[in-house]
């Protein structure tokens, strides 16, 4: 048996974090938690909040830190277990799933469908107000929130390729709020939804069917999921985390191995390549069409595109316009829609979309 004290009846989030050979940075990871505030300025009261932690195939000492820092902080609501896998399912999909698993049956236990489960990572600190920020937004209706998850690079090849990509991500996010906006998740937003910051509520989670026990990625597999079922999602620039910058990872991919390859384009002067903004406005266009027929199955430009018989076989066969919206997906990549555009260098992709923006604000000043 795991985590076997009882949660208190005032739980509202479970925090969760799946560690192996974190000793160089759980410490400040447990602090970061430990002191946490409202919106005003004081700490949250602990039995609103408590964190499980994995210790899962720890080559070095973090298990044993937790558990000195657990007994130096007795009142603060941390939970440790330690646990080896077997070599096939060692890995950090199996460990977050676990944990998710977990922080799920203690909110069942208390009877609490909206009981909010909390993610972040051994080598990642939290903001003062993530646990307030988080509550704050799923007060407003939102069924998962995801947090800016912020890097220190030092000065190298990597952090001009890193800023810009997050600068290309946004840019499609602040497009897809004016094209095609979401009363949930309202800009200014972000693009990131991963396990060192994200949450859910339980009755979500159950409903996405828990997270995949995939071997890696399992956090973006997990939001597929999420898309296909509806989920509101908000992605919050409240609520932030700082990790770490290392570029030799735990895992087969992530953000560690994403950071390597920006590395080795930057040593090699080669330039990073991406979507140009007009096939980006097209897919957002599309989907936003897309949906309105979902709501009322009227057609507008979309004739060109769809067949109205494969449309009405879609919705027939859709629960939801998640899985509505996939068939859309793998019909126009099979036919190559997305193909009639060439990919451009992510500076000349910037320029295109700050202008579009541009151009799709400038009526709205007048409005």
């Amino acid at each position: 048996m795991f985590f076997t004290a009882a949660p208190s009846s005032n739980l509202k989030i479970c925090v969760i974090i799946p560690v192996k050979d974190e000793e160089e940075t759980i410490i400040q990871s447990l602090e970061a938690l430990r002191v946490q505030q409202d919106s005003s300025g004081f700490p949250i009261n602990q039995g609103l909040y408590e964190v499980l932690i994995l210790a899962n195939n720890c080559q070095d000492h973090t298990y044993q830190l937790i558990k000195n820092y657990q007994s130096l902080h007795s009142g603060f609501p941390l939970l440790v277990e330690e646990i080896v896998f077997t070599k096939k399912r060692a890995n950090i999909g199996t460990a977050r799933r676990f944990l998710m698993d977990m922080a799920y049956d203690r909110f069942a236990f208390l009877n609490k469908a909206d009981g909010i489960i909390a993610s972040t990572d051994g080598d990642t600190q939290v903001d003062q107000y993530w646990i307030s920020a988080i509550e704050k937004e799923m007060e407003k209706g939102c069924d998962v929130v995801g947090g800016e998850i912020i890097t220190d690079l030092e000065d190298c090849f990597a952090k001009q390729y890193h800023l810009h990509d997050i600068k290309y991500q946004n840019l499609i996010v602040k497009l897809e709020s004016l094209i095609d906006p979401q009363s949930w998740n309202p800009w200014p937003s972000h693009f990131q939804c991963f396990g060192a910051s994200f949450a859910i509520k339980c009755h979500m989670y159950k409903k996405a069917g828990r997270l995949p026990q995939i071997p890696c990625l399992e956090d973006v597999a997990f939001l597929q999921k999420l898309e296909l079922k509806d989920a509101k999602i908000r992605r919050s620039p409240h609520v932030k985390v700082f990790t770490s910058a290392r570029k030799i990872g735990r895992v087969e991919k992530g953000l560690s191995q994403q950071l390597a390859w920006f590395e080795s384009l930057g040593s090699k002067q080669q330039k990073q390549v991406v979507e140009c903004a007009e096939s980006v406005i097209s897919r957002i266009r599309i989907r936003k069409s897309l949906f309105n027929f979902w709501k009322d199955q009227k057609l507008d430009w979309l004739q060109n595109q769809f067949e109205i018989a494969t449309l009405q076989e879609w919705l027939h066969e859709s629960q939801y316009f998640g899985e509505f919206w996939m068939k859309a997906q793998e019909d126009l990549k099979s036919r190559n829609w997305f193909e009639q555009w060439e990919p451009v260098d992510i500076e000349k992709a910037l320029e295109d979309m700050e202008f579009y923006i541009s151009e799709i604000e400038r009526p709205l000043e007048y409005h």
